[in-house]
């Protein structure tokens, strides 16, 4: 139902992309990147050298005819285009439609104009709190804790008496480092560090480096070992606000504790960009887990492709 602009704009998107197959879309994606180039140079190398440089969406270099980001986002939108519109229906508020919209809008686009007023400052990342209601009896558990960024985050929104325990999971040892120098900054009592990696299955995997960062994956080869495990086994007993930022890891994350979700419906904050389908089959998944969910977007990400944007599920 077309109740106002947003939804007209998104059922003409929808309407578009029903439209066409997807070497159709390749061609359409590929032309707005060539006309990007032509008038505005310097915001295109911009926006080639980010993708390339992480390559979580596929890398493109239109000189020697690499187009995998380009053939990766017209898949998603072709083949995935009713899945995008149950999410659109899905979501519970106008914000979070626009900010579907206007990403689904960039990936044809190419125009970051789409994303450049979506950014709101007004909560820190995770914790919106029209969203986010927390107590202290919280049990919040922090996936890809990195340095104790977001543990810092959260006791800055809700203070040191709001929580009973934190549980952090990083498997990168000079993250763990300074997480512990974050801990103790703070003064902080009942944080259990977990050094590893929260994924669908208790055994092993690899990553590539110890060094400090906050976009380590986990690897099926490498020289350096990290032991991975199913928050369900790992964690006893209840758990009620999670966030999760893995670097495309949150799928198998959340797998691991499904049991978790289905028990005791705690709130998530999810990151669902690191790979195009996580946008809509995270949500899927989790309204499968708990169908009572509901779910918002939120955007925290620049204006020079669309990133850093996190599901709510409450």
């Amino acid at each position: 139902m077309k109740e106002n602009k947003v939804d007209e704009n998104f059922y003409y998107l929808m309407k578009y992309i029903k439209e066409r197959n997807v070497e159709k879309m390749i061609i359409a994606i590929k032309q707005n990147f060539l006309y990007l180039k032509s008038y505005n140079l310097k915001k295109y190398q911009s926006i080639t050298n980010y993708y390339n440089k992480y390559k979580l969406w596929g890398t493109i270099d239109l000189d020697n005819d690499d187009l995998v980001l380009i053939e990766r986002n017209a898949v998603s939108l072709v083949n995935y285009q009713k899945d995008f519109e149950w999410l659109y229906n899905s979501l519970s508020d106008y914000k979070s439609k626009i900010i579907l919209l206007n990403i689904l809008t960039y990936w044809l686009m190419i125009d970051d104009q789409k994303i450049n007023n979506l950014l709101d400052n007004t909560y820190s990342q995770y914790f919106d709190l029209d969203l986010i209601k927390i107590n202290q009896n919280e049990v919040f558990v922090d996936v890809g804790a990195y340095t104790g960024d977001t543990v810092a985050k959260y006791i800055n929104t809700f203070g040191k008496n709001n929580y009973k325990i934190i549980y952090c999971y990083e498997m990168v040892s000079d993250n763990i480092k300074y997480l512990n120098n974050t801990i103790k900054e703070l003064d902080l009592s009942n944080v259990i560090i977990r050094d590893k990696a929260a994924t669908n299955i208790n055994d092993k995997g690899f990553i590539s480096s110890e060094k400090i960062s906050s976009v380590t994956q986990v690897i099926e080869e490498g020289d350096i070992e990290v032991k991975t495990v199913k928050i369900d086994d790992d964690i006893k007993g209840r758990v009620t606000f999670i966030k999760m930022d893995i670097e495309g890891g949150e799928l198998n994350a959340l797998l691991g504790l499904k049991n978790k979700i289905k028990k005791y419906k705690p709130k998530l904050a999810i990151s669902v960009y690191h790979n195009n389908n996580h946008l809509w089959k995270i949500p899927k998944i989790l309204s499968y887990l708990n169908p009572k969910y509901k779910f918002y977007l939120r955007y925290y990400g620049g204006a020079l492709v669309p990133t850093e944007y996190i599901l709510y599920a409450v």
